[in-house]
């Protein structure tokens, strides 16, 4: 394909390594294009994929080096996710979510604070089971999925969802388990 080749520094989050690309959120990263010449600072969260190999260094959030860039995705449209709890089961269920939001997009987050807590995701409309506090590549949010929860205590647990390319808390809910 025809990528454009630039020269990137800068820092970045959410790293997302796939067998030929890697993507990421730009956190303070700049890109100077060769042709057509160009600059660009990006500082908003835009999520970034770059075909690999490549020839540069790349640390846990920075990089700096000459990349093939696949994709800049500036979004400014911050999804709608809507979830129910079920204390009886331990599920966090989606009620509602906007579409083509990716499972990969969002931090699940344990705000309880406690290591002895797990869930497990069941991706499209709940049937899908993903394995232990991992989220799957490729699957988007549907109607129907839903987090398992299960924690060595009991009582009440919180879990908040941020969405990675815009660095927002799209919901926190509480379930006692």
């Amino acid at each position: 394909g025809a990528f454009i080749k630039a020269f990137l520094f800068g820092s970045y989050a959410n790293n997302i390594s796939h067998e030929e690309s890697l993507t990421f959120s730009a956190v303070n990263l700049r890109m100077i294009f060769f042709l057509p010449p160009a600059f660009h600072h990006f500082i908003a969260w835009e999520r970034v994929t770059v075909l690999k190999p490549f020839l540069g260094i790349q640390m846990k959030d920075f990089l700096i080096g000459v990349f093939s860039i696949v994709s800049v995705s500036v979004s400014s449209k911050i999804p709608n996710i809507a979830c129910t709890t079920d204390s009886t089961l331990n599920r966090l269920i989606v009620a509602y979510a906007d579409a083509n939001i990716k499972w990969s997009d969002i931090d699940i987050r344990n705000d309880t604070g406690s290591i002895d807590f797990h869930w497990a995701l069941y991706t499209d409309g709940g049937v899908t089971n993903s394995s232990t506090n991992i989220i799957p590549l490729g699957k988007y949010v549907t109607a129907g999925d839903y987090l398992q929860l299960w924690w060595s205590s009991t009582g009440n647990v919180r879990i908040s969802f941020r969405y990675i390319p815009k660095n927002v808390l799209l919901g926190a809910w509480t379930i006692n388990v």
